[in-house]
């Protein structure tokens, strides 16, 4: 009998620990509930905790990021205005800039921001290998270069770095 119940105990035990190996946490203030809840699906499917690092920007932090990352040396904007967008004619809605660890990455301008509208999250921990589950959440990968923000939707990009 007594062995029975150990079994028992640990079989809830383990239950429990996969129970709560499967949230949302972190900054997810400001997240659409639709987000939110594909967030949540995707951390249920992979079996551990999904940190969200940032999301909900308000106007004025993206503004602040854009500053940021304009004046990091070799930052441009995207050509979707044309091949003469400069910083200083004000064109472009995308700015390609290094982050503190020299990787590149784009900053929306404010007001172009899926994070100002809580349907963006950057979230730790995501790999590769984590690309056809997130898909299957209804989550994917939208700006090239970051593994770290995903987005609600199927138009996903294949190549993160």
């Amino acid at each position: 009998m007594k062995k029975i119940s150990l079994i028992v105990f640990i079989s809830l035990f383990l239950g429990a620990a996969n129970f709560f190996a499967q949230s949302v946490t972190g900054n997810t203030s400001g997240l659409s509930p639709s987000l939110l809840n594909a967030l949540e699906k995707f951390a249920k499917a992979s079996g551990r905790n999904i940190t969200v690092n940032w999301t909900g920007r308000t106007a004025s932090e993206q503004q602040a990021l854009w500053d940021k990352y304009a004046k990091v040396p070799g930052a441009h904007l995207s050509n979707q205005c044309g091949p003469d967008c400069t910083l200083e004619r004000g064109g472009g809605n995308a700015l390609h800039s290094k982050n503190s660890s020299g990787k590149w990455m784009i900053v929306a301008k404010p007001g172009n921001s899926p994070h100002e509208r809580g349907v963006a999250a950057d979230i730790n921990g995501l790999s590769e290998d984590d690309c056809a589950l997130l898909n299957a959440c209804g989550l994917c990968h939208t700006v090239q270069g970051e593994i770290w923000h995903v987005e609600l939707g199927t138009k996903c990009i294949s190549n993160h770095y």
